[in-house]
């Protein structure tokens, strides 16, 4: 419901640095609220217009808009709303908040600072870096249905993922990769590489048959040699039929979902065993892909990569700091 309005909407005009954070606040009040326990969060990166909020040379309201911060308290404090702050730049709105709470303060003196308004740092130093790194794990068919095209395919999707890895994830210097090669045996490429030293490169395919048991146990030794501080990303990509997997997979699912343990099951072209692979995915709680071309499976590989970034943790951070406040304040209304 919030992701698909909140993906439309674009950020325009600027100016000077302040905003209309009053303002805003203000149509919170015009909203309908009826729960007893309410909390309006609001994330900026900029002070409120006016002197008392901000020191700008740069602000074209120094005397403020429509509403003063007395007012704007006044109204939250009525109608019971707490009041969660998300700084994007703390530095830029420690005033801001500094004012909110003086007047906060007078208006409810039987409450402490964090209570009055709780304050959330998103980009704070410490939770950065507190977010753990990945631990990319390939596990990659190197059957004889592989060779040629299927091959040269599944190497530009891998080297692609670790190059666009390094481009953009925020903490992609801390990243280790393991790369398992299979057919009807298993060989470790290589373990822990550090992202950060380069891509390691995959072995010329050998091109026999097809088991997957073998390499999920191979895949179950390197993290059972990983150190916890890393989050488990296994990708297990196919283009035939082998046999085992699934109960090699709930061994692995059982032992490291409590770390993070994020599955990619990958099923490449039309003679694939989508049913082995989905019930693989399945039952490693992650994700089935199908990708009948090069160009899918490059895409696939780069899709996986990419979306795994700080953000991540800055959300589960942001998450687990607003859940604390509504406990805090569910056992204060009602216990």
């Amino acid at each position: 419901m919030y992701q698909p309005f909140l993906s439309q909407l674009r950020s325009d005009g600027g100016d000077d640095e302040p905003e209309d954070v009053l303002g805003a606040l203000n149509q919170v009040m015009l909203l309908n609220w009826e729960a007893k326990v309410k909390f309006a969060i609001l994330v900026c990166d900029a002070p409120a217009h006016g002197r008392e909020c901000n020191d700008s040379i740069n602000d074209r309201f120094p005397n403020g808009l429509n509403f003063t911060v007395e007012e704007i308290m006044k109204k939250l404090t009525e109608k019971n709303i707490d009041l969660i702050l998300c700084h994007l730049k703390a530095t830029t709105t420690k005033k801001m908040a500094d004012t909110f709470l003086t007047h906060l303060r007078k208006l409810q003196s039987n409450r402490n600072d964090q209570e009055l308004l709780r304050q959330i740092e998103l980009y704070n130093k410490s939770v950065v870096e507190q977010i753990k790194p990945y631990h990319f794990i390939f596990v990659l068919d190197e059957s004889g249905s592989m060779s040629g095209q299927p091959w040269a395919a599944l190497t530009e999707a891998y080297n692609t993922c670790l190059k666009e890895r390094i481009k953009i994830a925020q903490h992609s210097t801390n990243d280790i990769v393991s790369v398992i090669q299979f057919d009807s045996e298993v060989r470790c490429i290589c373990q822990e590489s550090a992202l950060s030293s380069g891509t390691p490169s995959l072995q010329p395919l050998r091109g026999r048959g097809t088991n997957f048991s073998p390499a999920l146990k191979e895949a179950l030794r390197v993290l059972n040699t990983s150190a916890d501080s890393y989050i488990p990303v296994l990708l297990f990509m196919s283009d035939g039929a082998g046999s085992g997997g699934p109960a090699e997979m709930t061994t692995i699912y059982n032992q490291y979902h409590h770390r993070g343990l994020q599955v990619h099951s990958i099923a490449f072209g039309s003679s694939v065993d989508k049913a082995t692979l989905k019930k693989i995915a399945t039952v490693g709680g992650g994700q089935f892909h199908h990708n009948s071309t090069g160009k899918q499976l490059v895409e696939t590989f780069v899709q996986i990569s990419t979306e795994l970034t700080a953000v991540d943790g800055l959300i589960d951070e942001f998450a687990q700091r607003v859940s604390d406040a509504a406990t805090t304040k569910l056992a204060f209304e009602f216990l």
